[in-house]
């Protein structure tokens, strides 16, 4: 009898739900996806705040809230804040997710662009797997918590920054290195610069810092996730400066964690 019921058990575990979900709470926002076998099935995106132990319950109440129970799930994290998913089954690097979730997402092996809240990473794709990683965390790195704090002190969302400097009017900067152009851009709106021209001289600031960044290789595909992948005028300006065509996806922000998923066993591990 007792066998019996351990068969029956291990049956109704085996048709339950499986889900493989990646989990990253990053600087400026933490994010999940949600795979069934290896179709993407749900995703969200809200603001970190400043508790990543906080971000990362609220990604399972979220969850939760959807239909995705618990028990149904894995759990793999990344991201600067990965050490607070107390209930992640693994942690894993960013970078290899971001190459994973570009491959997912593009098809296509290739150069992977990351431009982060606080981190700017490079990696070369090849055969589905990252190959080679290049970061960098000095100067050019926190763009995207440079794009945030820019559009702070112009008093509209970074979304809104976006949208206006592609009006803009392009002026040369008089220097590469952020900490400069951050004065420069103090100078300018001083001197009444419109919002227009202060958000296309910040885009083009990060266009500066990142192309050199970027390794050019005949015949590669340019893919680029992460928060910045919807700024059309950046992947604009960078395509100019390096000569190819860069991808992109609105779906791009998700490859983190869409990576960070697809590191988890593909079908519920047998219990013994």
């Amino acid at each position: 009898m007792d066998a019996v019921n351990l068969s029956s058990e291990k049956k109704d575990e085996e048709n339950r739900p499986y889900y493989r979900v990646g989990v990253g709470i990053g600087s400026i926002t933490s994010k999940v996806a949600v795979l069934e076998g290896n179709k993407l099935v749900h995703y969200f995106i809200f603001p970190t705040g400043l508790n990543s132990s906080d971000a990362a319950k609220r990604c399972l109440q979220q969850l939760e809230a959807d239909g995705y129970s618990r028990e149904d799930c894995a759990f793999a994290a990344t991201g600067i804040g990965q050490m607070a998913v107390n209930y992640a089954q693994k942690n894993v690097d960013i970078a290899i997710c971001h190459g994973k979730g570009a491959h997912f997402l593009f098809s296509s092996d290739g150069i992977v662009i990351d431009i982060g809240g606080q981190e700017t990473q490079i990696m070369e794709v090849s055969n589905g797997r990252v190959e080679k990683i290049a970061s960098n965390d000095r100067c050019s790195a926190a763009v995207g918590k440079f794009l945030e704090s820019t559009a702070l002190r112009m008093g509209i969302t970074v979304t809104k920054l976006e949208e206006i400097a592609h009006r803009g009017t392009p002026v040369a900067l008089s220097s590469m290195c952020m900490v400069f152009v951050e004065s420069e851009l103090a100078k300018r709106m001083a001197q009444g610069a419109s919002n227009e021209d202060l958000a296309w001289m910040a885009i083009e600031s990060v266009a500066n810092r990142v192309a050199p960044l970027i390794p050019l290789h005949k015949d590669a595909t340019y893919m680029l996730t992460g928060g910045q992948c919807d700024n059309h005028l950046l992947v604009n300006r960078l395509s100019e400066k390096l000569g190819v065509e860069i991808k992109t996806s609105p779906l791009g922000r998700y490859a983190g964690v869409i990576g960070a998923a697809l590191s988890l066993p593909a079908k519920r591990p047998v219990r013994q």
